[in-house]
């Protein structure tokens, strides 16, 4: 069974190596929506306007400060308000001596709205082999998430001897459900938790007077991977409760009583997948896990009425 799950793993590790540049492009777009997101709610003296030199992007200037430029009257070209401005780009103004290869540069007005940049961040490798290391990564988390139905599957197996037949059925269907289950985690964790966590990271960066436009491309990957593995292990907590309740180690009465003690199980789990640590990602976490705990409640409830009834007609047949 172990060499089994290593196997799979591996092989799911090679398929996302060789995907590894779609794959990037996936856990990007967090990122990208984040700053949409941003883009729409920014506060105008926080947004940060380009500076462009050609076609590259040279700096960045703060609304608050575009303000100032604008009233000194140094930028070029008409605007009706620092609001409508996008980009800023350097132009040559006047030619300087003689030779004609020396130029004053001056500030214009670039009103393109695909320029538009709220809070840039750009994700860059910082050394020789971290780009190695991001493919690593890459291949890991993606292994993990590719295996992950098969892993199930190997360990329903293991463990179908040690049943008996009706619980046998059962073993598959946790297998099914847990494969959705770590699904639906990582795409929950991916299309809502993961941009409020960066919205986050970034505001907090910005209160804290610390720049936000360059990140480690290394510790992004590992942070959205790290992230959405934990969310999909994280709901696979029904699938274990379900389990126990099917063997005869739990039932809804111990359920029930435990609610208490899982909302603080929950908490505490849900602060160790957090990375960013903030009340507002750390209740999105925690309120699913609590609502999939009820939810486990809820089936083993219709698990025990339906086993009475199976029971009492049973007794009536005798």
């Amino acid at each position: 069974m172990v060499m089994k799950c290593v196997v799979a793993v591996v092989a799911g590790m090679m398929i996302a190596l060789i995907g590894s540049p779609y794959i990037v492009k996936f856990l990007t777009w967090p990122l990208e929506s984040a700053q949409l997101i941003e883009q729409v709610n920014t506060n105008p003296d926080k947004r940060a306007v380009p500076v462009k030199f050609g076609s590259g992007v040279v700096s960045h200037i703060r609304e608050s400060d575009l303000k100032n430029i604008a009233e000194a009257g140094e930028l070029k070209g008409a605007f009706t308000n620092t609001a409508e401005i996008t980009a800023l780009r350097l132009v040559p103004a006047e030619q300087l001596g003689t030779n004609g290869t020396r130029y004053a540069l001056q500030l214009q007005v670039d009103n393109n709205s695909s320029d538009r940049e709220p809070w840039h961040v750009e994700l860059k490798a910082f050394g020789p082999l971290k780009s190695f290391f991001i493919a690593l990564k890459i291949g890991l988390y993606g292994g993990i998430t590719i295996a992950i139905p098969f892993i199930l599957i190997f360990v329903a197996q293991f463990v179908l001897p040690a049943l008996h037949i009706k619980e046998k059925k059962w073993v598959f269907r946790l297998a099914g459900m847990g494969s959705v289950l770590f699904m639906l985690g990582g795409a929950f964790c991916y299309f809502v938790i993961m941009q409020v966590a960066l919205w986050a990271s970034v505001g907090f960066a910005g209160m804290l007077g610390f720049g936000a436009d360059e990140w480690m491309a290394e510790e992004y990957i590992g942070f959205v991977c790290k992230f959405m593995v934990g969310m999909g292990l994280a709901f696979e907590m029904p699938m274990i409760l379900l389990f126990l309740v099917k063997v005869g180690i739990l039932d809804y009465e111990k359920l029930s009583r435990l609610r208490m003690y899982a909302v603080v199980a929950n908490i505490i789990l849900a602060a160790v997948i957090t990375p960013t640590g903030d009340p507002v990602t750390l209740a999105l976490v925690a309120v699913p896990m609590q609502l999939l705990y009820e939810l486990s409640t809820i089936i083993a409830w219709f698990m025990a009425r339906n086993k009475a009834r199976e029971e009492a007609a049973f007794d009536d047949e005798d």
